[in-house]
């Protein structure tokens, strides 16, 4: 199977702290892989990285050509829009008829409020419902329950099983295990910069670029990424 998405030897240093090094994965369509760590490790940069939102400082990303991706925000913006505009503009782009999702997440009462002032919960179901109301071949989801209310948390998780169904991917972000355990296929560690595969992560010195691949990830990080688009990061 060939991935849809292949992150391979990613270095980013923030004023001369690392945060990746040499950081390699791979994601198939209808994979989950789950990436999690402390507080500002880089699995934030990581997804940024994956996304095109930031560039790092070596290494490649690869996608297949025409990749559709929706991307949810550890902190979606507070904008000055009332949610009735926002939803607007999201039908008029791409995303299409929202109205089934905006009951499902119980957003129906909010119409008129202000996106500035919502809770995170409210900010998180808006992000939510701009990544599941569009089409998408890979979801990139920074901890995307954040906030939440139990009830949502399961229409995130049910829609988001669908699309996997269907063939999409996820790369996600996350701290409660819940999340990883309901989605993921591989998890990763962002430990000391590098990204070790949770079966690996009691290694705790004498972490090698080695210990940071999975097998299947071996497998292609020198491999030949023609067909396929390429950015140098």
């Amino acid at each position: 199977m060939n991935p849809i998405l292949r992150l391979e030897h990613i270095a980013k240093a923030y004023d001369g702290h690392s945060v990746l090094i040499n950081a390699t994965l791979m994601l198939n369509a209808g994979e989950c892989v789950a990436v999690t760590g402390i507080n500002g490790c880089g699995k934030s940069t990581l997804l940024r990285i994956a996304v095109g939102l930031t560039r790092a400082d070596t290494g490649f990303v690869t996608t297949t050509p025409g990749l559709r991706i929706q991307y949810v925000p550890d902190a979606f913006p507070r904008l000055p829009l009332k949610q009735r505009s926002f939803i607007r503009a999201l039908e008029k782009i791409d995303c299409g008829d929202l109205s089934s999702l905006i009951r499902e997440f119980s957003l129906a009462d909010a119409q008129e409020n202000s996106i500035r002032d919502f809770s995170k919960g409210m900010l998180g179901k808006i992000a939510a419902l701009q990544a599941l109301g569009a089409p998408a071949d890979l979801l990139v989801l920074d901890e995307p329950l954040s906030g939440m209310d139990a009830a949502a948390h399961d229409t995130f998780l049910r829609h988001v099983r669908a699309r996997m169904r269907d063939g999409c991917a996820v790369l996600l972000a996350y701290h409660g295990q819940d999340l990883a355990d309901a989605l993921a296929a591989r998890v990763y560690i962002v430990h000391e910069g590098r990204l070790v595969p949770q079966t690996s992560c009691a290694k705790t010195t004498g972490i090698t670029s080695d210990d940071c691949l999975c097998p299947q990830c071996a497998r292609f990080a020198h491999g030949d990424c023609a067909g396929r688009s390429v950015y140098n990061a």
